[in-house]
């Protein structure tokens, strides 16, 4: 879940790399900034996007531990809360070409299957917006699974 939230933030960088088609580009400036190493995920230069809002919220839901038709009823008032969080979050069409956030968040989660947290720089997360949210939502959603 966190680096989840690591990924979305670094793909998404404050809505100027969410729909940038050229990786070569994206990769350009971030050598610019210093290379991932250097950068501190945190407000409000790296905030994470609509996307993160919404895995939260439908993560949220699944910890409570309903089912059925009150667990859909639990995802639907997430939601709502989600979209009162989409300020500057640019929530909209989502499409594959150009979605950097989507993808980093692709290869955070990979990193995160693979490694866990080992080799993150801890500037990527330590204060990462709702780190605190995905942190507890994780564990209770693995506390289920267990």
């Amino acid at each position: 879940m966190l680096l989840s939230g690591v990924g979305d933030a670094l793909g998404y960088r404050n809505q100027l790399w969410e729909f940038n088609q050229s990786g070569p580009a994206i990769h350009k400036e971030l050598q610019a900034l210093g290379g991932l190493k250097n950068i501190s995920v945190e407000l409000p230069d790296w905030p994470i996007s609509d996307d993160t809002v919404l895995h939260l919220a439908t993560a949220e839901a699944l910890a409570t531990g309903k089912a059925g038709e009150e667990l859909l009823h639990e995802v639907a008032f997430q939601y709502v809360e989600g979209m009162k969080d989409m300020k500057g979050r640019m929530p909209g069409v989502s499409t594959i070409q150009g979605d950097s956030d989507s993808t980093a968040v692709i290869a955070c989660c990979c990193w995160g299957l693979l490694y866990g947290m080992d080799g993150v720089p801890q500037c990527n997360y330590i204060n990462l917006e709702y780190r605190d949210r995905l942190e507890s939502v994780a564990q209770k959603l693995y506390a289920l699974s267990h």
